[in-house]
């Protein structure tokens, strides 16, 4: 569920409500793509952009938040790294492939290396920050990640 959470809000809110905002047609919506009739730069970094604002406003909320149940707690936590892992793939993949959500916004120039490069440091450190921060989390919390069903 934590994962259709953060695809929804990658694909469905980043780049499907924020198209139909800027008063353009979507063509193509499903879980893995988006495809509309004008391309816009914003739509497209709306989608991962998205996911790192969902992902610290759930993390805040959990700091903030004494949640009882561990479900629901792990739910959150789970949410919210599913979106900082989204955010940081999309960093790695734009930054590595020059394709993706962030490669229009790459310079066509000589810099274009320093901002491939940045956007693999950010993805890494992203990736690296919220394996972290999660694992913490789901330690602490003494959360079980295996569910005895019987």
């Amino acid at each position: 569920m934590a994962y259709v959470f953060a695809d929804i809000i990658h694909e469905a809110i980043g780049h499907g409500v924020t198209y139909l905002i800027l008063g353009n047609k979507i063509t193509l919506l499903t879980t893995v793509f988006f495809r509309s009739e004008q391309h816009s730069f914003i739509t497209d970094a709306f989608g991962p952009l998205l996911n790192l604002i969902s992902g610290l406003i759930i993390w805040v909320v959990l700091k903030q938040v004494n949640l009882q149940n561990l479900y629901i707690r792990l739910l959150l936590v789970l949410t919210a790294a599913f979106n900082f892992f989204w955010f940081s793939w999309m960093c790695l993949y734009c930054g590595i492939t020059n394709k993706g959500d962030f490669a229009f916004y790459l310079p066509k120039q000589a810099t274009l290396l320093l901002w491939r490069g940045s956007l693999i440091v950010i993805g890494l450190v992203a990736f690296y920050l919220t394996f972290q921060a999660s694992s913490r989390q789901i330690k602490w919390q003494r959360i079980p990640v295996i569910v005895n069903l019987r």
